[in-house]
């Protein structure tokens, strides 16, 4: 995953409080620059296994939370695009 594929997120009205990743079955770590980038731009960037990423998306729309959601694919070798 790149800046390149997180530059959509300027396109909307407002830039969400948080983004949160779901990198598959486990936690993976994604690369700094994407993490700074998002920081950068005023998000707070939580990464997690996709499970839970999207039951804290959920909630956290429940709540009336501005906040987007990434699930990455896994690779064959179980790295993270």
């Amino acid at each position: 995953m790149s800046v390149d594929s997180l530059i959509y997120l300027k396109l909307l009205d407002e830039i969400p409080d948080v983004i949160l990743f779901g990198t598959g079955k486990q936690t993976k770590q994604i690369p700094e620059d994407s993490v700074r980038w998002a920081r950068e731009m005023g998000m707070a960037v939580e990464v997690m296994d996709t499970a839970n990423c999207v039951a804290t998306f959920n909630v956290l729309v429940e709540e009336g939370r501005n906040v987007a959601c990434g699930i990455l694919r896994e690779n064959s070798d179980d790295d993270v695009e």
